[in-house]
């Protein structure tokens, strides 16, 4: 299997098991292990698994917080200037997003410099 649609599932399930038992940054820490196990050709390419995976869990932790909210979420798009609920949960998916893509771009890249090269 490629490395790519398995990366994004690893950070999809365990990104969300760790969201909800601990910190926000547990899932950049669930990224850079996601990284550094997986073995791609290039790791440049790692990245979007990782943005793809945190934009989707984020955005639906904000959809889902957000919904018993009341006017809070309308109050604080309101405090940033992004208009409206949609556009911080939009904010927050972007963070998120962005946040696992690097862990997993820099797990990607720490496993290609400590990677013992094989002999010939």
């Amino acid at each position: 299997m490629k490395p790519y649609p398995l990366a994004f599932a690893l950070i999809l399930v365990a990104g969300l098991i760790g969201l909800a038992v601990g910190p926000w940054w547990t899932l950049a820490a669930v990224a850079l292990v996601v990284g550094l196990v997986l073995r791609p050709r290039t790791p440049g390419v790692m990245f979007w698994p990782g943005l793809l995976a945190g934009a989707a869990l984020w955005a639906i932790g904000a959809l889902w917080y957000g919904a018993d909210a009341g006017e809070l979420p309308g109050l604080v798009a309101e405090l940033f200037g992004v208009g409206s609920a949609l556009g911080i949960g939009a904010v927050v998916a972007l963070v998120g997003g962005l946040t696992a893509g690097l862990f997993t771009l820099l797990g990607a890249y720490a496993r290609a410099v400590i990677q013992v090269p094989k002999r010939r």
